[in-house]
């Protein structure tokens, strides 16, 4: 990262198939690109990728990423008037493979290819499209070996080791619980940004545990279910009312939970847009690194933490209408200062933490 450049690749839209193996998955996601330089041009784009995955050693592992790009344009012109042309292979560095599809991007013809058919219907999601081979369903998906006697004399196999089934039940067990605990943080996270969309004050406090912390940007640390419930009226009046819109689009998540299934953090990305009719309006980009704790079963916000990555008038784009993000306020002084002092773009002087280790090495990321 360096001061005066934005380069967000936002990811959403997962869609993950594994082989009856477990060995190899293929998947198919959707990205949001904003970028651009201060002073220069706002980029905005839209890829599709449709990616590769092995399991080394029990580590999921990247064997094949592949990004379609759907459209770039600049922020100010938009689709309508403007679509750049796809890159070709570099002369610097030369590719190894030539590309395995030629095609132009918006405003031409693309289809990319999907690796999954249909779901109800079965039958494949299209025909070839821009010269692109239509894509094969999951490996072992239609194999018609899957699932049938290994070749050779098993005779000379060792037998297989005896089977615990009240210890593997009681592992499976507390791996389910897990996998229940994580997609009920998401879930909270999600009610949250609904909540934020239409300034439900008192139902977006009522997330928080009694002693839950709210801090947004710069404005400081405020502590507790009561102080979270008035610092949100920092932000407007509560309610939905004419002439004014609020979208906090949550995506991206990432979240761990504690062994004990009794804490949990997440990361999770916020596009924002914002603004009052015949008045002015925002666009801007977050990044969350929350805490819950989960008190009589009830998962609940312990920390909520979205650090501000841009904020930015809609009509002039990030590289010429870059704003700062509010500081502390005198009306309703916060409970403790920011933990952390920032600069949202164009400066660069903090990347937010990361509350995991880099799940291939295992190395902390840098921060």
């Amino acid at each position: 990262p360096e001061h005066g450049r934005l380069y967000d690749h936002t990811q959403m839209q997962g869609v993950v198939h594994v082989s009856p193996d477990g060995q190899t998955a293929k998947g198919r996601w959707r990205a949001l690109v904003f970028g651009g330089n201060e002073g220069g041009i706002s980029v905005f784009g839209d890829c599709i990728y449709e990616n590769e995955y092995r399991k080394e050693d029990g580590v999921w592992k990247l064997s094949k990423l592949h990004s379609y790009f759907i459209m770039y344009t600049n922020w100010d012109q938009g689709w309508a008037k403007l679509g750049w042309p796809n890159t070709r292979p570099e002369e610097e560095l030369p590719p190894d493979r030539p590309p395995t599809v030629v095609y132009d991007m918006y405003p031409g013809e693309l289809t990319a290819p999907m690796h999954y058919e249909n779901p109800v219907t079965g039958g494949p999601v299209f025909a070839e499209a821009a010269g692109a081979a239509a894509a094969q369903p999951p490996a072992g998906a239609t194999d018609p070996s899957v699932g049938a006697e290994p070749s050779g004399d098993r005779r000379a196999s060792a037998p297989p080791a005896p089977i615990d089934i009240r210890a593997g039940l009681e592992s499976l067990r507390r791996r389910i619980g897990l996998l229940e605990d994580a997609k009920a943080v998401e879930r909270l996270h999600n009610v949250y940004g609904y909540y934020l969309d239409d300034r439900r004050w008192d139902e977006l406090a009522d997330l928080f545990a009694d002693d839950g912390t709210l801090e947004m940007g710069q404005r400081g640390v405020y502590a507790g279910k009561a102080r979270v419930r008035a610092s949100l009226d920092l932000l407007g009046p509560a309610g939905p009312r004419d002439g004014l819109i609020e979208s906090h689009y949550q995506y991206q998540p990432v979240v761990h939970v504690a062994p004990d299934g009794q804490s949990a953090e997440l990361r999770a990305r916020e596009f924002v847009l914002s603004g009052e009719h015949g008045g002015a309006a925002y666009v801007g980009g977050s990044v969350y690194e929350n805490e819950y704790v989960k008190e009589d079963g009830v998962w609940k916000i312990a920390s909520s933490h979205p650090y501000t990555t841009f904020l930015a008038d809609y009509t002039r784009g990030w590289s010429h209408g870059a704003l700062p993000m509010p500081g502390p306020s005198d009306a309703l002084p916060p409970d403790r200062p920011p933990s952390v002092e920032y600069e949202a773009f164009p400066a660069f002087n903090l990347l937010p933490p990361f509350h995991y280790d880099h799940p291939v090495t295992g190395r902390p990321i840098a921060r």
